[in-house]
């Protein structure tokens, strides 16, 4: 696997998160700006604690990972790509690097994700290494009722990366 460096995420990164990457099209669903309450929790950082990391290859920031420990030991996943780094098949490697880090750090049974239904290609790569749909729901995000997707990951199951 392709070295990836995990580092805490600090308030400098944060701010460049929110307000310089920008994904176009559908995925401008994904921009922090677009969600002023999102927006504003990501930016505090009592809220992102010591989950959230800047993940970076061969000396350049390529992403982020968020670790949500959840009930008997399950970590819900968040993560994004540099969105000039999207739709460049980086996601599979991108997405295992993520996955190795958190069961070296965490331990977890299980680990999950939620993903906004029409994000095929999201789904196609979670799918590729590891994770199965569990059940769609609704919630609320950027002002408008979405779809998501509840993936699961089963560590025991774990394929050798």
């Amino acid at each position: 696997m392709e070295h990836y460096t995990f580092r805490l995420m600090t308030q400098q990164e944060a701010e460049e998160v929110a307000y310089e990457w920008h994904y176009r099209g559908v995925y401008s669903f994904y921009n922090l700006e677009n969600d002023r309450e999102a927006l504003e929790l990501f930016l505090e950082p009592r809220h992102r604690k010591n989950n959230y990391y800047t993940v970076s290859y061969q000396g350049q920031t390529i992403g982020l990972f968020c670790f949500e420990k959840e009930k008997n030991g399950v970590i819900e996943l968040g993560l994004g790509i540099e969105p000039s780094l999207t739709g460049k098949g980086l996601g599979s490697q991108f997405v295992e690097a993520g996955i190795h880090f958190c069961i070296q750090k965490y331990h977890p049974k299980q680990i999950t994700l939620s993903v906004a239904t029409f994000n095929k290609r999201a789904i196609k790569t979670y799918t590729k290494v590891g994770f199965e749909p569990i059940y769609t729901y609704k919630d609320t995000m950027n002002n408008q009722q979405v779809d998501f997707l509840l993936m699961q990951y089963n560590v025991n199951k774990r394929k050798a990366i």
